[in-house]
């Protein structure tokens, strides 16, 4: 899950041929590389307790996971640049197709009815699927804001980011231990961020440069033709 970054670049490039600058896929390197040391660490002694396998399905599993995952944010952001849609728009679409699939497999499976009449006979697991829907739809509005104005790249390293701002916060609050491969972890981390925010206003100071120099040399030529016609 930390190397979501690239196959995000590599479907972009696959779906709507975007270039990225060199620079980026240094950064989703080093970001991978940060967030793999600092969750290894703070898993570690969980892993020293536990036995734990690798399996051929779980494999399987998670590259399914990076393709679909991937493949969706950038599909959405495909949708958002050819069709100019909004960020409702695209929830509607989304959740429609969602409930929908939820319904076919609450039938599938039967449990539409014994779902249905446990709500209405426990009102306060109501009140907190409401509470969930409603953070779950305003958490979608900020995502498919994210993915309309500043690209499916950015918006999937603000989701990787998270579960490391996450783990850190916990932490913090609950007196959870960090050691020294977890504090490194999280400093590559934000450092890579950091240089990525660098370059990006960089190339922003470089191509207002190069706009003021042609609008200049626009109005150089176009004063020396007034001259020549004088």
């Amino acid at each position: 899950k930390s190397s979501k970054m690239i196959p995000v670049m590599i479907m972009g490039k696959v779906i709507s041929k975007k270039k990225y600058p060199w620079y980026e896929y240094i950064v989703a390197v080093v970001i991978l590389f940060g967030v793999a040391v600092f969750i290894l660490a703070e898993n570690s002694d969980k892993a020293n307790n536990s036995e734990q396998q690798t399996t051929m399905a779980g494999l399987f599993l998670l590259i399914g996971y990076l393709t679909f995952d991937s493949f969706t944010s950038q599909w959405q952001g495909h949708l958002f640049d050819d069709y100019d849609m909004s960020s409702y728009q695209m929830m509607v679409g989304v959740n429609s197709f969602s409930a929908f699939l939820t319904l076919l497999s609450l039938l599938q499976t039967g449990e539409l009815l014994s779902s249905i009449d446990f709500v209405l006979a426990n009102p306060l697991c109501a009140q907190h699927i409401a509470g969930f829907a409603v953070c779950g739809a305003t958490g979608s509005m900020f995502i498919f804001y994210t993915i309309k104005n500043f690209g499916p790249l950015v918006f999937t390293m603000i989701m990787v980011t998270r579960q490391l701002v996450a783990i850190i916060l916990s932490c913090i609050f609950y007196g959870h231990h960090i050691d020294a491969g977890g504090i490194g972890g999280a400093v590559i981390v934000f450092a890579a961020i950091g240089y990525r925010i660098y370059r990006k206003e960089s190339d922003k100071r470089k191509k207002k440069q190069e706009q003021k120099q042609n609008e200049l040399s626009q109005i150089t030529q176009q004063s020396e033709l007034k001259v020549e016609k004088q």
